[in-house]
């Protein structure tokens, strides 16, 4: 347990069956969840953001759902909001 520096969740993330997103909207999060995270991620995994849209890539999202290689998605935020 104990929380994780930012330069350790990456290598992480094969480990959790929830990856909880809560950081503010900055160059550094910006697509801070892409393909290669979600790769990395359990397929019983399920990711929840509560952050910004913008941390995590909508389009590798998507893919990574359709593809079951995540369970879910809970988001409260989406990239562009209101989605079209």
């Amino acid at each position: 347990g104990g929380a994780l520096r930012p330069d350790e969740w990456r290598g992480q993330l094969g480990k959790f069956d929830w990856v909880i997103l809560a950081v503010p909207a900055t160059p550094e999060t910006d697509r801070m969840i892409g393909a290669a995270e979600l790769a990395a991620m359990k397929p019983n995994a399920v990711l929840v953001n509560v952050a910004r849209g913008t941390v995590v890539d909508q389009e590798a999202l998507i893919a990574a759902l359709q593809e079951k290689r995540i369970e879910a998605a809970l988001l409260d935020v989406t990239d562009p909001e209101p989605l079209p």
